[in-house]
């Protein structure tokens, strides 16, 4: 019985953080960055400001979890062109190509890329996230 409550908890927690995410998503693409606060995105997910703060640590750490995913998106792009047969010169066509098509196809993750150097907010990030950032920006640059 207390196996099927915490599966519960956890996949009412999994909701709540998805409801987070995907309402600061929608506010931040509407709004930027610097235009965002938590008020903005808790009205948006129809909880209070409070229950964002129980979930993420603040602003800072909502975007980089979308900077993070969007990584995640524009890397998997890079790897499907990548994981062709065809010469180094037309991987990297087919790359240019895929990236160009991510940008006319989801033009809000640009402006999330635009200002997704967050050195001078990674204070108040945990290093997992910091670290996951890292690697994400490092494969996405690097992936050829």
């Amino acid at each position: 019985m207390n196996e099927i409550l915490t599966r519960g908890k956890q996949s009412e927690r999994k909701e709540r953080s998805d409801r987070i995410l995907s309402a600061a998503r929608k506010v931040f693409l509407e709004k930027g960055y610097f235009k965002t606060n938590i008020r903005d995105i808790a009205r948006e997910a129809k909880l209070s400001p409070g229950a964002i703060y129980y979930y993420f640590r603040g602003i800072d750490e909502l975007y980089a979890e979308l900077c993070d995913e969007a990584f995640t998106t524009i890397n998997q792009i890079l790897d499907k062109a990548a994981k062709t047969n065809l010469s180094s010169f037309m991987k990297i066509k087919d790359m240019a190509h895929a990236l160009a098509k991510f940008y006319t196809t989801q033009p809000g993750y640009f402006d999330l890329f635009a200002i997704s150097n967050l050195d001078w907010r990674r204070e108040r990030l945990n290093k997992e996230l910091t670290d996951r950032l890292d690697q994400a920006l490092y494969k996405a640059i690097y992936n050829c």
